[in-house]
């Protein structure tokens, strides 16, 4: 496994060729079958388009898997985590075999595109202060001196 939950390995085969490879196997929760189980898999599920629509075993599968990744290594990812980097030209230095430098230099720094999008969302716990502060301001009362 490396360090993103795949299985990945390195082969070196009779003709000496090597690369680095990931086992394509489909993960449980990625409905949409894109290599990553991410927020777009849950509104599959949410909406009831799941293999078995909005089952606790589906959503399970969902929360179990959330966050792994197994979309296509990148040329120069030579350790299969889905980064092209120092470690990468590390694995290079230690066995050149690994792939190709050019492909590890030309895409220094690529990551692998991910399919989710992020935005922040306020709390329930914030909405709830901020109604009871507006009717605490609608419904106050003035005190009256006398």
């Amino acid at each position: 496994m490396n360090d993103v939950g795949q299985l990945a390995f390195r082969a070196r085969f009779t003709d000496d060729s090597t690369g680095v490879f990931i086992a394509d196997t489909p993960i449980a929760g990625d409905f949409n079958n894109n290599g990553v189980v991410d927020g777009a898999d849950f509104l599959i599920w949410q909406r009831g388009e799941s293999p078995n629509p909005l089952s606790q075993t589906d959503l399970a599968d969902w929360e179990a898997n959330y966050g792994t990744n197994n979309a296509p290594i990148q040329p120069g990812d030579f350790d299969g985590n889905g980064v092209v980097d120092g470690h990468d030209f590390l694995d290079w230095q230690l066995d050149p075999s690994v792939g190709s430098l050019a492909d590890w230099e030309a895409n220094y720094g690529s990551v692998a595109t991910l399919s989710a999008t992020s935005a922040a969302v306020p709390e329930p716990a914030t909405w709830i202060g901020l109604l009871i502060g507006m009717l605490a301001m609608l419904f106050r009362r003035d005190v009256v001196e006398s």
